[in-house]
Parts: C-alpha cells; sequence; structure tokens
C-alpha cells in the first residue's frame, strides 16, 4: 500500500522518541541492567505497525513495551516515572518497564513472560468480533515466542475463531544469546502460518515503510473479518537483548556492522531528504523536539514522589467506586424448598447471570467432563456460539482468552475441565490472571474472571489415577489476587457462582465431582452470596471440625456417628478459602476448645496448615487438646480400590480422628 509522506514523517518522529527515550534511562540509572529494554535498531517495526492503527484498535505487547507504547502514543513522563518506580508513574511504580500498559488508550500492555500475551489477544479479538465489529487487535512477540506452547495454542485458536488479530514477530536474529538457527529449523518464521492455515509474510523490519504497508494489509484482512496474519519482521537489536547481556561483543564485528549500516532511522530519514520531504534544519529541529520531550520527561521523573510504602498491599483487589458488593438477597433457607442437585444448581447461575448479563460468556473444551457438559445443557441452543466458545484441548488459550476479553468489557467464565489441567495453565492464572491489576492498572481496575473447574477424588468405586484426581485447592490459596471458593451445596453453589460472576475479581470456583448428583433446597427466586462468611453446618460443643468441599459432608457423617458416642461436633463450612472467615472458625473454636481439620488434599502443604496458624495463634489460651489435621495421606491417588481408601480421606478417619481428640490423655496440660 502507498503511504502518505506525513506518514512516514510521523513514524520517524516516533523512531526518534523511541530510541531517544531508552538511551535517555540507561544515561539516568547507574545501574542500567535494572532497564532491560534495549531495542536500538528496530523501531521501525513498533513505528510501522502502530501507524495504522485506529484509535479503538487494541495492542498488546510483550517484554519490551515502550517501544510499542511510545509509537501508540503513551504518556513519556509516566513511562519514565514508572521505570523508576515513583508514584506518578502508570501503575504507581509496581509493575516497572515490562509491565507497562496505558487501558485508556485501548494498550493491553506488556509482560515479562515470553509469550503469555498470545493466548490473551484471543480474548481481545472476541470481544472485537462479537462486540466490535472493524477494531482489531495487533499482538507483538520476539522470535522466542514462537518455540512457546502458548504461541500454538493462541495462533492455532486465533485461526480457527477467525479473530481480527495481527501477530508481528520481531525477529531481531537472537532470543537473548541464541541465534535463531539453533531455535527452529524454518528459514522464514512466517512459514509457522501454514500450520494454521492463515496468511504468513516475512518483510524487511529496518524498512519502516514496508513494515508499515505490510502492517496495513493486514490489519485491513482483519477488519473485513478475513482472521489473522502473521507477520515476521526481520530486524535487529544493535545492542544485548538486555543491558546485561553483554552489549554485543559476542557477536562477529561483521554481523554487527552490517546491520548498523541498515539503521533503520537513518534508512527512513534519507529517504525524506531524498524526497525533499524534510530539510537538515527541520531534521535537527525534530531531533531537538524530541531531546526536549525526553528532558521533560525526566524532570517529571525526578520531581515525582516515591510510592508511599503503606500502599505495597493495595490494588490486589478491585479498590474502584464502582465496585460490585452483591448482598445476599436470599434469607435462610426455609424448610419445604424445591430440591435440585448441584449440576442443576450451577446449570441455573449461568442461565441466569447470561441471560441478565450479555457481556458473559462461556469459554472452554467442547465435552472432557459429563458433568461439566450437563451444567451448561441447552445453554449452546439459547445463547448461541458467540456466548459458548467451544475450544481445543488449549487450556493456555482458554484462560487468556478469558483475561483478554475481561479486559475489554467482558464477563467470561473459562472452564478447565479438572483441577488438574490447571497445571496447563499456570502462567496464565498466577503471572498475568492474578498479577494483572496490581502491575498494570492500579485497584480501579475491574476484572471480572471467573474459571469453574472439578477437584476431588471419585472414591473407592472408581478410580481416575493420579493426574485427574487431585485436591490443588492449596496451591492458588497462595497467589495474591486470586479469589478461590469451594461451595459444598446447591444453595451455596448457584448463590456464589452468581454472585462471583457478578464480581470484579479473578476467581476459581472448585467445583468437587462427587457432588454433582447432590441434591439440595435452593429457593426459587435468584439470590446472591457474598464471598468470605463460611456457615456453621451443624451447631456442637464439644470439638469443631474445619472442613469444606466434599469434606464437609465426610465431616457431617461422622459428626452423626459421633453423636451415639456422646460427642458433640461443630462443623464449620469455610465455603471459600480466599477471602477466608476465621472469624467464624476462631468464634467456634473458642466455645468448643477443640479443633479438627478435614480436607482431602494430601498433609503436607494443605490449607488446613493455614487454619492450625491461625487458630494457635489467636487462640492458643482457650484450646484444650492440641489441634488435629484428618487427611489424604502425602501420595497421589492410585486406581486401586483398596490403595485409594488407604490413602484418601473418609468418614472412618475422621471419626477415629474425633475420638483420639475427645480422649483424656490428649488433653493439653494447663
Amino acid at each position: 500500500m502507498e503511504l502518505r509522506t506525513e506518514q512516514l514523517e510521523e513514524m520517524y518522529v516516533a523512531m526518534l522518541r523511541i530510541r531517544a527515550f531508552e538511551e535517555g534511562v540507561i544515561a539516568l540509572s547507574p545501574n542500567a541492567e535494572r532497564f532491560p529494554i534495549m531495542t536500538r535498531g528496530t523501531e521501525a517495526v513498533a513505528a510501522g505497525v502502530c501507524s495504522g492503527l485506529e484509535p479503538d484498535d487494541y495492542l498488546l505487547s510483550n517484554h519490551k513495551p515502550t517501544a510499542h507504547l511510545i509509537a501508540r502514543g503513551a504518556n513519556l513522563d509516566r513511562m519514565m516515572a514508572e521505570l523508576f518506580g515513583k508514584a506518578t508513574g502508570y501503575c504507581g511504580g509496581k509493575g516497572g518497564r515490562m509491565e507497562l500498559a496505558d487501558l485508556d488508550l485501548n494498550i493491553i500492555g506488556g509482560t515479562g513472560i515470553v509469550g503469555a500475551n498470545i493466548p490473551i489477544a484471543c480474548g481481545v479479538g472476541h470481544t472485537c468480533q462479537v462486540r466490535y465489529p472493524g477494531r482489531i487487535g495487533v499482538c507483538f512477540l520476539g522470535d522466542g515466542a514462537t518455540t512457546t506452547g502458548a504461541f500454538h495454542e493462541g495462533v492455532g485458536l486465533a485461526a480457527v475463531w477467525g479473530l481480527p488479530i495481527v501477530f508481528v514477530i520481531e525477529n531481531n536474529q537472537y532470543g537473548a544469546y541464541l541465534p535463531v538457527s539453533e531455535q527452529t529449523n524454518l528459514s522464514d518464521l512466517s512459514e509457522l502460518a501454514r500450520a494454521y492455515g492463515i496468511p504468513g509474510v516475512t518483510i524487511d523490519g529496518n524498512d519502516a515503510a514496508a513494515v508499515a504497508g505490510v502492517a496495513l494489509a493486514a490489519f485491513e484482512r482483519a477488519r473485513s473479518n478475513e482472521g489473522p496474519t502473521l507477520i515476521e519482521a526481520v530486524t535487529y537489536v544493535a545492542g544485548g537483548g538486555t543491558t546485561t547481556a553483554g552489549g554485543v561483543e559476542w557477536r562477529s564485528e561483521e554481523e554487527v556492522e552490517s546491520w548498523k549500516a541498515r539503521d533503520p532511522i537513518n534508512l527512513v530519514r534519507r529517504r525524506l531528504i531524498a524526497d525533499a520531504v524534510l530539510t537538515e534544519t527541520q531534521d535537527a529541529d525534530l531531533r531537538g523536539g524530541v531531546e526536549k520531550e525526553i528532558e521533560l520527561a525526566t524532570a517529571f521523573m525526578q520531581e515525582s514522589p516515591s510510592p508511599d510504602p503503606d500502599n505495597a498491599t493495595r490494588d490486589i483487589f478491585f479498590e474502584g467506586p464502582g465496585k460490585t458488593k452483591p448482598e445476599p438477597i436470599a434469607p435462610p433457607i426455609p424448610e419445604g424448598l424445591r430440591e435440585i442437585t448441584y449440576q442443576e444448581a450451577v446449570r441455573e447461575a449461568l442461565h441466569e447471570e447470561m441471560t441478565r448479563d450479555s457481556s458473559v460468556f462461556l469459554v472452554g473444551e467442547h465435552v472432557t467432563v459429563p458433568a461439566l457438559e450437563a451444567c451448561r445443557k441447552g445453554l449452546l441452543e439459547e445463547f448461541g456460539p458467540d456466548r459458548l466458545k467451544y475450544t481445543p484441548i488449549a487450556e493456555m488459550a482458554i484462560i487468556g482468552t478469558a483475561l483478554g476479553g475481561s479486559l475489554t468489557g467482558m464477563r467470561p467464565v473459562a472452564e478447565i475441565a479438572t483441577i488438574n489441567f490447571t497445571t496447563c495453565c499456570m502462567d496464565l492464572i498466577v503471572n498475568h490472571v492474578a498479577k494483572y491489576r496490581y502491575g498494570k492498572a492500579r485497584g480501579d481496575l475491574s476484572l471480572p474472571l471467573v474459571i469453574r473447574t472439578v477437584s476431588g477424588s471419585t472414591g473407592p468405586n472408581f478410580g481416575a489415577g493420579p493426574s485427574h484426581e487431585q485436591s490443588l485447592e492449596a496451591l492458588f490459596t497462595h497467589i495474591p489476587g486470586l479469589q478461590v471458593v469451594v461451595p459444598s451445596t446447591p444453595y451455596d453453589v448457584k448463590g456464589f457462582l452468581k454472585s462471583c460472576i457478578q464480581g470484579d475479581d479473578p476467581v476459581l470456583f472448585i467445583e468437587h465431582r462427587s457432588l454433582y448428583g447432590l441434591a439440595g433446597p435452593v429457593p426459587d427466586e435468584e439470590y446472591v452470596l457474598p464471598l468470605g462468611k463460611a456457615r456453621i453446618a451443624r451447631s456442637g460443643d464439644d470439638l469443631t471440625i474445619v472442613a469444606w468441599s466434599q469434606a464437609v459432608h465426610m465431616a457431617l457423617e461422622a459428626a452423626h456417628e459421633v453423636e451415639q458416642k456422646g460427642i458433640s461436633v461443630e462443623v464449620v463450612d469455610l465455603r471459600s478459602l480466599r477471602p477466608l472467615d476465621m472469624d467464624t472458625v476462631l468464634d467456634s473454636v473458642r466455645r468448643t476448645g477443640r479443633l479438627m481439620v478435614v480436607h482431602e488434599a494430601c498433609r503436607t502443604g494443605g490449607f488446613g496448615a493455614e487454619i492450625v496458624a491461625i487458630v494457635a495463634e489467636a487462640a492458643f489460651g482457650q484450646l484444650l487438646a492440641p489441634i488435629k489435621r484428618v487427611t489424604s495421606l502425602d501420595s497421589p491417588i492410585p486406581v486401586s480400590r483398596e490403595q485409594m481408601k488407604r490413602v484418601i480421606v473418609d468418614v472412618e478417619k475422621i471419626i477415629d480422628g474425633v475420638v483420639d481428640l475427645m480422649a483424656p490423655e490428649a488433653a493439653l496440660s494447663n
């Protein structure tokens, strides 16, 4: 496509800003290794691509986002302040260089994890496709990202769904120290597009006009609903990938000099002067103006205050003025209500929320777990394929799609077939879903995102094997920024799921596979339940059992059995692990004087240890006996019924624990 001369001049100025900003940052820092931002020599890619974007289009960057943000028009003052950890930075100094974002400009932001932005782009593309026809997203990545699983899951899903996303590979010849020739056998990385049935093109990444022309053609395809394009821009970083990578001394002098001779800024400058668009005097004025911008940004940073240390633990959850706080509108369950199953309650919650809010959509694998499929029975027919997005087996793409959708105004419910498979997408959950608000957007960003999954053992009557019957909830309670919900009844699963979908924070919503057939009373009218409030599932005087999910029902059965022995047990159902209601637990323990924690996960590192620690700190003086844990053994779950019975917690083991804890010899000496 033919470019306007003023467009080339605008790209030239953007390239000057990118280089001057980088040089200014490095000159300012006595420890320049803090800023692995080296992009010198690649400025034409960012400037050329961003020159063709419309204001409403979206941009997703990688671990070198400064060039992309500057080319998109981000605020230099706030960027500089963020890099130096100042309170006036884009994220108040919490995110730093690799997490830079500006949602006001539709810049979704950078990421410190190579390739992770690619699945997130799928969610952005889905929002454009169903909500904003004509909008597109562009996703920058380096050559090293093409070898990651996230690349294949993300690009593959974008191709299958025909998403309006343009993927731009900045092939700077090296992934850190490793040359591209040792990363792949392909001569052109754009050949990867053939595997997904989408166009791929390789261009000279040092020619800003060529980059802009190819990008504009790809953008037009995306805007015309023709799907994604993969662009490889071959370029070269004139310095090391980071300021600690030793510069370029480990590369051959001939190689470095040959690329310096094709410096992209000089190429554009010579063309503009040759075409009489720019004079030497005008060029000097432009450069002087850019230098002044960097000086002002530097002064702004230096005059900015450091962040308040007390704010270090803020911005983890939503704190904006529009925070959704669902209030309970259902009274305690009266007798005689209709009874439905746990999975029917899940379906009702999904149906009600999808009816209430058109931004709610489901994304996940088609039919992997029959129980999950039953939970959304009939929803596809009623709401259509744009609201129920079935995916291949691609957990990173599922979570990335959910995050990208949440960031662009949707309320996704992502389905990971079982909690075992969350290990396939831990990066997206841990480093992006849970950290996005803290590192990129402060606490005033609503980030509604529910991850539904299934946990727990099937019990001794059926074995699915060591990798399919795990209880991993404790892993996720260790992640600030993520809520963890573990409902045990139909009433709770419906009320909490509705609350989570309506809420403003990411949630891991764990349903137990053995509870789907459990029936219980549920009101006819709609209701929500606020997180962070445990319930007394059974009152008692002698001992408190704290449990969650399926373990609650085992504890209730055990409490009923030991009642025949004259032991009165109180059962506390936590319902959610983050937020955690320890007030209810401590009140119960102070009344009974004894505590047992029961959970299905293995003992070491289980969430029960957290309960024990808090009670020991806050109520040790009220304890009449040592705290006891009854859990599954520190073992994977075997298929053998006999071995499984030995490993997993059950009612009999809970009863034995209660009897032991109530024995006179178990009493603490005062």
